[in-house]
């Protein structure tokens, strides 16, 4: 039965595109257009009628089963009860489910439609007088400027520069850093004593940090 309506709803679809076809205002009194136009109306004419030949065909399947079923329905119940029990004759009624589906109501076609011309007015440069040359006379340019002459080349001369002395003082090592061990207490050596010990004499010695010796030395340098 959804077949059915589906069918019905597609006959219906192609048959109002049809309608607006015939009635649609052409552009165009082309012959080939016209043609065209004539040859697809055909197709979709053939399409209606091989639809309105299917749902007779389905209209058939459908009230052939349908008779079938009250047959069906109308036979008695085969002998498999059971004394003592009670059963009843139930029919279950057919179940339809509405689906939706995606149909050809109308095929791809081809027009051809005859697109005017377009003026516009527009601003064009035109050559009026072609490129051409001729010759000026440019009177010559005076005027006073100041310039550098040269007077006297560039020279070279010995000239004598006395001599320039002063005095340098620098220190000069005369004795380095070292360490010596020395008698006597820690006291008397203040903080450049590194080790004390005392030997079996009964002597204290120490060992104690001599600091370097400079002499301040003053020369004469040019």
């Amino acid at each position: 039965m959804n077949k059915k309506y589906l069918a019905i709803g597609l006959a219906t679809a192609i048959a109002s595109s049809l309608a607006g076809c015939s009635s649609t205002d052409w552009k165009t009194e082309d012959a080939a257009d016209i043609e065209a136009q004539k040859k697809l109306i055909t197709e979709q004419q053939n399409q209606i009628d091989s639809l309105e030949n299917r749902l007779q065909v389905q209209d058939s399947e459908l009230k052939e089963k349908d008779r079938a079923l009250m047959a069906k329905s109308s036979q008695p119940v085969q002998s498999t009860t059971e004394p003592g029990h009670c059963y009843a004759r139930i029919l279950t009624p057919a179940r339809y489910q509405e689906t939706t589906e995606t149909v050809l109501a109308r095929e791809a076609s081809e027009r051809v439609e005859i697109i005017p011309a377009r003026y516009e007015t527009v601003k064009e440069r035109v050559l009026v007088k072609e490129a051409s040359s001729r010759l000026e006379t440019i009177p010559a340019r005076y005027e006073t400027v100041e310039e550098r002459v040269l007077v006297r080349p560039e020279s070279t001369r010995i000239e004598e520069v006395p001599a320039t002395y002063k005095s340098v003082s620098e220190q000069v090592l005369i004795a380095p850093a070292r360490t010596e061990w020395k008698r006597g207490p820690a006291s008397s050596f203040g903080d450049n004593v590194m080790q004390s010990m005392t030997t079996d004499t009964g002597e204290v010695m120490c060992l104690v940090e001599v600091p370097a010796q400079y002499k301040t030395v003053t020369r004469t340098v040019v």
